[in-house]
């Protein structure tokens, strides 16, 4: 192959990866339709919101722009009634998520945000926004429940109304900036629910009528899905490699890293879940792969984290051989990931 064509390649391969780097580009979808790759859903009552894209004007350093904007059409005014449209087509871990948004009415208790880090419907973070009160919500949800959050008071006025929000969910820790004011907060997991990745949810309440615009997500690797990356790219042997921890103690394993990025927050495998919780070596061969799931330390022995090394079986290759090979695996892992603090970076 060509160098010209190779570069066309990498090139056609990057143009696509920032393209789907935002789903939430409103501008492809027609006015009066919802966005595709979304889904309306209801907590708190049964029958789903109406959601769809208008064209809005949006006040800019040079005036008024016209702009795609999501609108929630929903007409309940019951306040227990809690709307979402769910991004269907990713789970984000670590990642930087941009939106303005502008409340224009309701019967009921007014205010709009975003979910993120949804586990699924009944479980996830909130940032939102009640601007009546000039108030500013950080909630967990658990359970269909909220648990727990933060309030912050005398929220800087919107210009026109346009909320501006900028956020930053990295491992525990959410940082935030509204209308120019920033706002910090780190999770404590002996006492607040740790939900390490799942989707991004646009949120209001009741009958809140709102329009949400410019919408953009930025990801960002986790070192131990770039460790993982870069260790497969450096050994034609490896057909497979994932890395499994959990959230915190008495949590279930999940795949925190992983050849397939599909699996990632996936539940561990048993042999994966066992090598973490018992820190023994465990091999398993099938006409297609040998998978060898064995413990990660940190520098002080401890285990940390399992891996799953994946290589295809060979007549030549005995059990000895493999665990052997996925031990030399796993050591590079453990160069880079040295401590628990990693694998949530």
């Amino acid at each position: 192959m060509s160098r010209l064509i190779i570069l066309f390649l990498v090139a056609a391969l990057a143009s696509s990866t920032l393209a789907a780097e935002n789903p939430f580009d409103f501008t492809k979808t027609p006015t009066g339709q919802a966005p595709k790759g979304f889904r309306s859903t209801v907590l708190g009552a049964e029958k789903p919101s109406p959601w769809q894209i208008v064209t809005a004007t949006v006040p800019s350093k040079t005036g008024e722009t016209k702009q795609s904007a999501l609108v929630h059409l929903g007409e309940d005014a019951d306040d227990s009634r809690l709307p979402l449209l769910i991004c269907e087509s990713s789970d984000y871990r670590n990642f930087t998520f941009t939106v303005r948004f502008q409340i224009t009415g309701g019967r009921g208790t007014q205010a709009a945000g975003i979910a993120f880090r949804m586990v699924d419907e009944k479980n996830f973070y909130l940032l939102a926004v009640r601007p009546k009160d000039r108030k500013v919500f950080f909630t967990i949800f658990k359970d269909g429940e909220a648990k727990s959050g933060l309030v912050g008071e005398n929220i800087p006025l919107a210009e026109n109304g346009w909320q501006e929000l900028t956020f930053t969910a990295d491992a525990g820790r959410t940082a935030w900036t509204l209308n120019g004011r920033s706002y910090d907060l780190t999770l404590d997991p002996a006492t607040a629910p740790i939900f390490l990745t799942g989707k991004v949810a646009f949120w209001t309440r009741s009958d809140t009528r709102v329009q949400f615009t410019e919408p953009r997500v930025t990801a960002k690797e986790a070192l131990a899905q770039i460790v993982v990356r870069e260790t497969l790219d450096g050994d034609d042997s490896l057909t497979g490699l994932r890395v499994i921890a959990a959230a915190k103690e008495g949590a279930e394993p999940r795949v925190i890293a992983s050849h397939d990025e599909k699996a990632v927050g996936s539940p561990a495998e048993k042999t994966a879940k066992d090598a973490l919780l018992k820190s023994k070596n465990y091999y398993l061969k099938t006409d297609s792969a040998v998978t060898v799931s064995l413990p990660l330390r940190d520098k002080n022995g401890d285990t940390i984290a399992a891996a799953q090394v994946i290589t295809r079986p060979s007549a030549t290759q005995t059990e000895q051989s493999a665990v052997n090979y996925a031990l030399k695996v796993v050591k590079k892992l453990e160069s880079r990931l040295k401590t628990a603090k990693d694998l949530a970076d």
